[in-house]
């Protein structure tokens, strides 16, 4: 059997079943290396991160859906998704430990104010680069890299603001974006009889739609930010 042959075996048989079991023991290479890529340190079984990749794992089992692509990719990112979240809680308790324990408290709350938002920042930008991570790893399935994405991004505001309403539109509707994530594939014909984008203009932008896409239906909150609309973007 194949491996989406054996997901569906162990999602009938339930959680305690051997498929899951054996599905677990003959990926577990390649969940420690996910796991190891998405901390940038090497993850043994007896690491904590280990074991929430474990989790990510299983979680991904019971919830792949062979309709929208192949497993181990999206397995890769649920992985890596649940380190990160893990990461990120375990950055908050120990900014926390170190703020209820600073110094400055009675003697300066200035420095303290100011150490807050030190840390803070920190946060914010460990964050960042995490989602950007992610980030990359997704758009490589879909065939994109970031220097390709940045030569193939609008210029223009109008075409910008084009090119952002087709990824919305996308990200919206649940039939089209269950078919760009099934075949990796922007529909294009589709996108342009939704909204009023020349044809032409979804092809040679396709790698920034599908980007912006990839952030919209995503896990990327910060990412997020750099695809609203500006404010005093002209027509």
């Amino acid at each position: 059997m194949n491996i989406e042959e054996r997901i569906e075996q162990a999602k009938s048989l339930g959680e305690n079943s051997e498929a899951l079991d054996g599905l677990i023991r003959d990926y577990k290479p390649f969940i420690f290396a996910c796991a190891s890529a998405a901390a940038k340190t090497s993850v043994s079984q007896s690491d904590a991160i280990a074991g929430e990749a474990m989790l990510a794992f299983v979680e991904a089992v019971h919830k792949f859906d062979a309709a929208k692509g192949a497993f181990l990719p999206y397995c890769r990112l649920t992985i890596r998704h649940r380190v990160y979240d893990f990461l990120r809680a375990a950055r908050r308790q120990e900014t926390a430990a170190v703020l209820s324990g600073s110094p400055y408290e009675e003697d300066d709350p200035a420095l303290r104010e100011q150490s807050i938002r030190a840390f803070q920042v920190q946060n914010i930008e460990a964050d960042l680069r995490m989602e950007i991570a992610a980030f990359n790893i997704e758009i490589e399935s879909f065939d994109i890299s970031y220097d390709s994405l940045v030569s193939s991004s609008p210029k223009a505001n109008k075409t910008r603001k084009q090119c952002l309403a087709a990824a919305r539109c996308t990200a919206g509707d649940p039939g089209v974006l269950r078919k760009l994530l099934r075949t990796r594939m922007l529909p294009i014909k589709e996108i342009c009889e939704k909204i009023r984008l020349p044809y032409k203009s979804a092809e040679r932008y396709r790698k920034y739609i599908v980007a912006v896409v990839v952030i919209l239906a995503g896990d990327y909150p910060y990412l997020r930010e750099y695809v609203r609309p500006r404010k005093n973007e002209d027509d």
